[in-house]
């Protein structure tokens, strides 16, 4: 059996008041209420289900909400941004409707060759109407307002925002080990059906300060390539006279 990852199956988030959370993505978004349960480590808490008429995995967007929590902030370790797929001359359309609902909207702009309409939910999550570049075929879930040249096919794609994250260790005799880490946050998104890679090019050829730029990590996603710089978390340092006495054969 070949081992793929056929796409992204599901994106879950957290939402402030249940009503609300439900209106803006049934009723502006025009998503399907697929399912509704309960958190099953709170079931005092829902579990929304939106997507498309059958529920298709690449569709499905979920969420718990929790009345009055304090709204997050995007940062790294998280997926940043939703994209969703439209189709092409639906973005007037919906700019328009965010216009006339009160959501926070940006003009469209030009992203790895396709246009993006950003705008937030009432919480502040940071979704993208994505036009692909390729044709997206799926049947999307219409409504009396969101028809069919405009209603979302499902998931475009998902951002990532990294910092820190380690990518090569520099280990001692002396047991001092420092490690190669992206130098700042990061976004890389990571689309629906196309593989991502990534390759490391480091160089460290003997003492070095903490915070030296040793290389980069250049991550691949479909034809577009993004680098991002690695730099040491910690020093590699000389050992000292104490450690050199004690281990002469181990310094070459």
């Amino acid at each position: 059996m070949k081992n793929t990852i056929a796409g992204i199956h599901h994106i879950t988030a957290i939402a402030g008041n249940a009503q609300r959370n439900y209106d803006f993505y049934t009723k502006v978004l025009g998503l399907r209420m697929v399912k509704r349960t309960v958190n099953f480590d709170d079931p005092g808490t829902y579990h929304f289900y939106y997507g498309n008429e059958n529920g298709t995995p690449g569709t499905i967007l979920t969420f718990f909400p929790w009345e009055g929590i304090v709204g997050g902030r995007p940062g790294t370790g998280m997926a940043t941004d939703i994209g969703y797929s439209v189709p092409t001359g639906s973005l007037d359309f919906w700019a328009e409707r965010f216009k006339q609902n009160g959501v926070k909207v940006q003009p469209q702009a030009q992203r790895f060759g396709e246009t993006v309409l950003p705008f937030q939910d009432p919480d502040g999550l940071n979704i993208d109407l994505i036009v692909p570049q390729e044709p997206d075929s799926r049947v999307p879930w219409t409504t009396s307002e969101v028809k069919a040249d405009a209603a979302t096919k499902g998931f475009h794609s998902v951002t990532l925002t990294r910092a820190g994250q380690s990518f090569a260790r520099y280990p001692t005799p002396w047991e001092s080990t420092a490690h190669a880490v992206a130098e700042s946050s990061h976004p890389v998104v990571v689309w629906a059906n196309t593989p991502i890679t990534a390759k490391v090019t480091t160089k460290v050829t003997g003492l070095a300060e903490a915070g030296e730029r040793v290389g980069s990590v250049v991550f691949t996603v479909g034809t577009t390539k993004i680098s991002v710089p690695l730099a040491l978390d910690r020093a590699i340092d000389d050992p000292g006279i104490l450690w050199r006495l004690g281990n002469p054969l181990q310094l070459g």
